[in-house]
């Protein structure tokens, strides 16, 4: 099961707005990550759980996609990915890792 349908079949749920849920997850880890240029994260597999990376800082390729200041990646349970920067200034990455069903 990928990360949005883990999320829809969440049960408890906090109504905050007419027709607006907020599911409650608890993250097992959240990390920042600096990656300078011409450095990477390799090729890995996540097997227990789903990992979205947020780009906070500058330009990097993850899976090949060029990504910016905003851009969102999520690699779920059993996919692999990784993360290259192949421009000139370092990147900044939020990695929230959730645990699988």
């Amino acid at each position: 099961m990928n990360l949005i349908e883990q999320l829809r079949e969440i049960r408890e749920k906090e109504k905050i707005e007419e027709g607006v849920w907020k599911a409650i997850v608890n993250a097992k880890e959240i990390s920042v990550l600096t990656i300078e240029p011409g450095g990477e994260i390799p090729l890995h597999k996540h097997v227990n759980d789903h990992e979205i990376y947020i780009v906070l800082k500058g330009m990097v390729r993850i899976d090949g996609i060029a990504c910016t200041e905003g851009n969102i990646r999520i690699c779920n349970c059993g996919e692999s990915h990784r993360a290259v920067n192949t421009f000139n200034t370092e990147v900044i990455i939020l990695a929230i890792k959730i645990d699988a069903e």
